[in-house]
């Protein structure tokens, strides 16, 4: 499904959803006619990524990318680390694994977009997942789902 029509979101009508050291600033309204997902993150000092699914790494079709607008970010994509700083981007295949930490004293704030948003609902997405990890990213996905109040 294709947006039909423009979205202008007001700071105020966003839903701030903390998962550990991550605070996720939800900002769609009509999931299931966009085709991107963008979210505001802010990650706390010295700590990783903790998403809908769990702790990482991430892997799925599609793209993803990351601008960061305040702070410092390592992002591991496979076997590789890239430091990023204010005013850089990361723009990646979702297909390698990737994930990421503030390695900084303050906090980090980022752009992070995904697409095609229907991505997580597909099985392959966890199949990179030990069994441990597998069963920790359904709980926590359910979680998510529950604190949104909407299916992902």
């Amino acid at each position: 499904m294709a947006l039909e029509k423009p979205l202008l979101i007001r700071g105020q009508k966003t839903r701030k959803i903390k998962i550990k050291g991550t605070t996720i600033n939800v900002i769609f309204e009509s999931p299931k006619e966009q085709v991107m997902e963008a979210v505001l993150v802010e990650q706390d000092p010295k700590t990783s990524v903790e998403w809908t699914d769990g702790p990482g790494p991430y892997r799925h079709e599609g793209e993803e990318m990351y601008f960061v607008l305040k702070g410092a970010l390592v992002v591991t994509l496979g076997q590789e680390e890239y430091e990023l700083k204010e005013g850089d981007w990361a723009y990646f295949p979702g297909l390698i694994p990737h994930k990421f930490r503030n390695p900084g004293k303050t906090k980090t704030k980022l752009i992070a977009a995904v697409a095609p948003l229907s991505l997580v609902n597909r099985k392959e997405y966890y199949d990179h997942l030990s069994p441990e990890q597998r069963v920790y990213a359904l709980r926590r996905r359910e979680e998510f789902r529950k604190k949104l109040g909407r299916d992902l």
